[in-house]
Protein backbone atom coordinates (compact mmCIF):
# COMPACT_ATOMS: atom_id res chain seq x y z
CA UNK A 1 0.00 0.00 0.00
CA UNK A 2 2.59 2.55 0.75
CA UNK A 3 4.02 1.64 -3.22
CA UNK A 4 1.13 3.07 -3.82
CA UNK A 5 0.43 6.10 -2.46
CA UNK A 6 4.12 6.98 -3.00
CA UNK A 7 3.33 6.26 -6.43
CA UNK A 8 0.49 8.17 -6.60
CA UNK A 9 2.04 11.18 -5.13
CA UNK A 10 4.73 11.16 -7.58
CA UNK A 11 2.90 11.41 -10.22
CA UNK A 12 0.61 13.81 -9.04
CA UNK A 13 3.87 15.98 -8.50
CA UNK A 14 4.86 15.48 -12.04
CA UNK A 15 1.92 16.52 -13.51
CA UNK A 16 2.14 19.78 -10.91
CA UNK A 17 5.21 20.53 -12.49
CA UNK A 18 4.61 20.05 -15.81
CA UNK A 19 1.23 22.45 -15.58
CA UNK A 20 3.25 25.02 -13.97
CA UNK A 21 6.01 24.81 -16.45
CA UNK A 22 3.58 25.23 -19.16
CA UNK A 23 2.02 27.76 -17.84
CA UNK A 24 5.47 29.62 -17.74
CA UNK A 25 6.28 28.77 -20.87
CA UNK A 26 2.48 30.16 -22.29
CA UNK A 27 1.88 26.69 -24.04
CA UNK A 28 -1.51 26.80 -22.34
CA UNK A 29 -2.43 30.13 -23.86
CA UNK A 30 -1.12 29.20 -27.35
CA UNK A 31 -3.17 26.04 -27.40
CA UNK A 32 -6.15 28.21 -26.75
CA UNK A 33 -5.40 30.27 -29.37
CA UNK A 34 -5.48 27.55 -31.69
CA UNK A 35 -8.86 26.22 -30.71
CA UNK A 36 -7.29 23.11 -28.02
CA UNK A 37 -9.40 22.92 -24.88
CA UNK A 38 -6.03 22.96 -22.18
CA UNK A 39 -7.47 21.32 -19.31
CA UNK A 40 -8.95 18.79 -20.98
CA UNK A 41 -5.70 18.20 -22.86
CA UNK A 42 -4.25 18.11 -19.65
CA UNK A 43 -6.78 16.30 -18.22
CA UNK A 44 -6.49 13.19 -21.25
CA UNK A 45 -3.00 13.03 -20.66
CA UNK A 46 -3.45 12.78 -17.01
CA UNK A 47 -5.71 9.62 -17.13
CA UNK A 48 -3.33 7.93 -20.14
CA UNK A 49 -0.33 8.34 -18.02
CA UNK A 50 -1.69 7.01 -14.72
CA UNK A 51 -3.07 4.21 -16.56
CA UNK A 52 -0.07 3.29 -18.35
CA UNK A 53 1.96 3.59 -15.03
CA UNK A 54 -0.27 1.72 -13.33
CA UNK A 55 0.16 -1.42 -15.61
CA UNK A 56 3.49 -0.87 -15.09
CA UNK A 57 3.71 -0.83 -11.57
CA UNK A 58 1.68 -4.23 -11.92
CA UNK A 59 3.96 -5.51 -14.05
CA UNK A 60 7.70 -4.56 -12.19
CA UNK A 61 6.87 -7.17 -9.55
CA UNK A 62 6.50 -10.06 -12.04
CA UNK A 63 9.57 -8.83 -14.22
CA UNK A 64 11.10 -8.83 -10.83
CA UNK A 65 10.73 -11.91 -10.44
CA UNK A 66 11.50 -13.30 -14.10
CA UNK A 67 14.95 -11.45 -14.18
CA UNK A 68 17.51 -10.66 -11.73
CA UNK A 69 21.29 -9.52 -12.55
CA UNK A 70 24.13 -7.32 -11.66
CA UNK A 71 26.76 -5.34 -13.08
CA UNK A 72 30.18 -5.27 -11.22
CA UNK A 73 32.80 -2.77 -12.39
CA UNK A 74 36.93 -4.24 -12.60
CA UNK A 75 38.43 -1.58 -13.71
CA UNK A 76 37.75 2.74 -13.70
CA UNK A 77 39.09 3.70 -16.88
CA UNK A 78 40.21 7.21 -18.31
CA UNK A 79 41.35 8.06 -21.80
CA UNK A 80 43.00 5.79 -23.77
CA UNK A 81 42.66 3.06 -20.99
CA UNK A 82 39.04 1.52 -21.15
CA UNK A 83 36.65 0.88 -18.21
CA UNK A 84 35.84 -3.39 -17.88
CA UNK A 85 33.00 -4.84 -16.07
CA UNK A 86 31.57 -8.26 -15.96
CA UNK A 87 27.59 -8.60 -15.79
CA UNK A 88 25.45 -11.31 -15.10
CA UNK A 89 22.05 -11.46 -15.89
CA UNK A 90 19.39 -14.46 -14.75
CA UNK A 91 16.07 -14.67 -16.86
CA UNK A 92 13.08 -17.04 -16.08
CA UNK A 93 10.00 -17.07 -18.55
CA UNK A 94 6.94 -18.54 -17.21
CA UNK A 95 5.77 -21.83 -18.39
CA UNK A 96 3.69 -22.22 -21.43
CA UNK A 97 1.45 -24.97 -21.79
CA UNK A 98 -0.49 -26.09 -25.67
CA UNK A 99 -2.97 -28.71 -25.08
CA UNK A 100 -5.08 -30.14 -22.31
CA UNK A 101 -5.93 -33.71 -21.46
CA UNK A 102 -8.39 -32.86 -19.04
CA UNK A 103 -10.63 -30.67 -21.36
CA UNK A 104 -10.57 -33.80 -24.26
CA UNK A 105 -6.72 -33.28 -25.81
CA UNK A 106 -4.96 -36.14 -27.26
CA UNK A 107 -1.72 -34.42 -26.18
CA UNK A 108 -0.37 -31.89 -23.37
CA UNK A 109 2.77 -30.55 -23.87
CA UNK A 110 4.54 -27.48 -21.42
CA UNK A 111 7.70 -25.85 -21.34
CA UNK A 112 9.69 -23.15 -19.21
CA UNK A 113 12.70 -21.81 -19.97
CA UNK A 114 16.11 -20.29 -17.82
CA UNK A 115 18.89 -18.63 -19.28
CA UNK A 116 21.83 -17.30 -17.76
CA UNK A 117 23.95 -14.73 -19.52
CA UNK A 118 27.40 -13.53 -18.47
CA UNK A 119 29.19 -10.53 -20.01
CA UNK A 120 32.86 -9.29 -19.90
CA UNK A 121 32.92 -5.82 -21.87
CA UNK A 122 35.49 -2.76 -22.41
CA UNK A 123 34.31 0.18 -22.59
CA UNK A 124 35.85 3.60 -23.49
CA UNK A 125 34.37 7.26 -23.86
CA UNK A 126 36.21 9.88 -26.54
CA UNK A 127 34.27 13.44 -26.35
CA UNK A 128 30.75 12.58 -27.78
CA UNK A 129 31.66 8.70 -28.69
CA UNK A 130 31.24 5.79 -26.58
CA UNK A 131 32.58 2.61 -28.09
CA UNK A 132 32.84 -0.61 -26.03
CA UNK A 133 33.79 -4.54 -27.06
CA UNK A 134 33.78 -7.50 -24.93
CA UNK A 135 32.47 -11.58 -24.89
CA UNK A 136 29.89 -13.22 -23.35
CA UNK A 137 28.76 -16.80 -22.39
CA UNK A 138 25.14 -18.20 -22.69
CA UNK A 139 23.70 -21.00 -20.93
CA UNK A 140 19.90 -21.74 -21.57
CA UNK A 141 17.90 -24.81 -19.78
CA UNK A 142 14.31 -26.07 -20.04
CA UNK A 143 12.37 -29.05 -18.77
CA UNK A 144 9.73 -30.13 -21.15
CA UNK A 145 7.03 -32.47 -20.80
CA UNK A 146 4.67 -34.63 -23.13
CA UNK A 147 1.14 -36.05 -21.95
CA UNK A 148 -0.45 -38.23 -23.99
CA UNK A 149 -3.61 -40.40 -23.31
CA UNK A 150 -2.46 -44.37 -23.54
CA UNK A 151 -6.08 -45.58 -24.21
CA UNK A 152 -8.64 -43.23 -25.47
CA UNK A 153 -10.55 -40.52 -24.54
CA UNK A 154 -12.50 -40.36 -22.12
CA UNK A 155 -11.03 -43.63 -20.64
CA UNK A 156 -7.14 -41.86 -20.47
CA UNK A 157 -4.57 -43.55 -19.12
CA UNK A 158 -2.28 -40.51 -18.74
CA UNK A 159 1.60 -41.05 -19.96
CA UNK A 160 4.13 -38.64 -19.36
CA UNK A 161 7.24 -37.84 -20.73
CA UNK A 162 10.10 -35.26 -19.30
CA UNK A 163 12.20 -33.85 -21.91
CA UNK A 164 15.35 -32.18 -20.16
CA UNK A 165 17.33 -29.56 -22.82
CA UNK A 166 20.80 -27.93 -21.94
CA UNK A 167 22.38 -25.72 -25.04
CA UNK A 168 25.73 -23.21 -24.19
CA UNK A 169 26.60 -20.70 -26.55
CA UNK A 170 29.67 -18.16 -26.58
CA UNK A 171 28.96 -14.86 -28.07
CA UNK A 172 31.68 -11.95 -28.83
CA UNK A 173 30.05 -8.05 -29.57
CA UNK A 174 30.60 -4.54 -30.05
CA UNK A 175 29.29 -1.40 -29.28
CA UNK A 176 29.12 2.49 -30.29
CA UNK A 177 27.07 5.31 -29.06
CA UNK A 178 27.23 8.72 -30.17
CA UNK A 179 25.60 11.53 -27.31
CA UNK A 180 23.80 14.35 -28.99
CA UNK A 181 22.49 16.55 -26.02
CA UNK A 182 19.29 14.66 -24.67
CA UNK A 183 19.44 12.30 -27.86
CA UNK A 184 21.91 8.95 -27.89
CA UNK A 185 22.62 7.07 -31.36
CA UNK A 186 23.60 3.39 -30.45
CA UNK A 187 24.18 0.58 -32.26
CA UNK A 188 25.51 -3.13 -31.93
CA UNK A 189 26.61 -5.71 -33.97
CA UNK A 190 28.12 -9.46 -32.58
CA UNK A 191 28.44 -12.87 -33.56
CA UNK A 192 26.59 -16.04 -31.48
CA UNK A 193 28.23 -19.33 -31.91
CA UNK A 194 26.36 -22.26 -32.76
CA UNK A 195 25.90 -26.11 -31.70
CA UNK A 196 24.71 -29.48 -32.83
CA UNK A 197 21.87 -30.42 -30.83
CA UNK A 198 21.21 -33.38 -32.63
CA UNK A 199 17.76 -32.29 -33.89
CA UNK A 200 15.91 -34.47 -36.31
CA UNK A 201 14.10 -31.66 -37.52
CA UNK A 202 15.30 -30.41 -41.19
CA UNK A 203 14.67 -26.27 -41.07
CA UNK A 204 14.56 -24.54 -44.49
CA UNK A 205 17.17 -21.24 -45.22
CA UNK A 206 18.36 -22.12 -41.63
CA UNK A 207 21.23 -23.86 -39.79
CA UNK A 208 20.68 -24.42 -35.92
CA UNK A 209 24.40 -25.48 -35.54
CA UNK A 210 26.02 -22.69 -37.36
CA UNK A 211 27.10 -19.40 -35.88
CA UNK A 212 24.96 -16.41 -36.44
CA UNK A 213 25.96 -12.89 -36.50
CA UNK A 214 23.26 -10.18 -35.19
CA UNK A 215 23.01 -6.46 -34.95
CA UNK A 216 20.66 -3.69 -33.93
CA UNK A 217 20.05 0.34 -33.99
CA UNK A 218 18.36 2.39 -31.75
CA UNK A 219 17.90 5.99 -30.13
CA UNK A 220 18.06 6.68 -26.63
CA UNK A 221 15.77 9.71 -25.70
CA UNK A 222 16.88 11.11 -21.74
CA UNK A 223 15.22 14.59 -20.46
Amino acid sequence: MKRVVLFVMTNFAILIVLTVVTRLLGVDRYLTANGLDYGMLLGYAAVIGFAGAFISLLLSKTMAKASTGARVGIMNGFFPIPAVSVSVMRRSLPRVQFGDLAKGDNYQFDTDLKATNIRVAASLRFLLLDVAAGFGFDHYSSTGHIAYCSSPQPLCARQTVTVPVTNNRQVVFADAGLNLMVLKLIGEIGYQTGKDQKLSTTYRDFDPTAGHVYGGVGVRFSF
